[in-house]
């Protein structure tokens, strides 16, 4: 199973399961880890906020970090699993915190910085 755990951008295909949120993203992690053998990462939320015909995102202090956290504690439960984990994100600090953390429990991420307007991001 792989797991595409981003706010906003679209899976990269359609074998991707999508998590949206950090509890559907924990959840799906809680009942399938087993089958987990991908998971792509985003860090920055957004709320998108709309005022007539105005909408804009704008940035939560909630973070998939988290996400991040619940995968190294099931690391650190089922040292056997090893998830391929890729974090995608415009937030370079953010990108390297989730690292540093998954890197402690042996899980070697890869991190690709995105770029755009209003998050809504392409992958470089």
């Amino acid at each position: 199973m792989k797991l595409f755990i981003d706010d906003i951008r679209t899976s990269p295909d359609d074998s991707w399961n999508i998590c949206r949120t950090v509890l559907s993203a924990v959840s799906a992690l809680d009942m399938f880890w087993e089958q987990v053998t991908h998971i792509a990462l985003d860090h920055d939320i957004s709320h998108q906020i709309v005022m007539g015909e105005m909408s804009r995102p704008f940035a939560c202090p909630e973070t998939f970090e988290t996400v991040a956290r619940y995968i190294v504690t099931l690391k650190k439960l089922y040292p056997q699993w090893s998830p391929l984990v890729s974090i995608h994100t415009s937030n370079p600090v953010g990108a390297e915190r989730m690292k540093g953390l998954l890197e402690a429990v042996g899980i070697l991420p890869h991190i690709q910085l995105a770029r755009g307007a209003n998050r809504l991001e392409t992958i470089l």
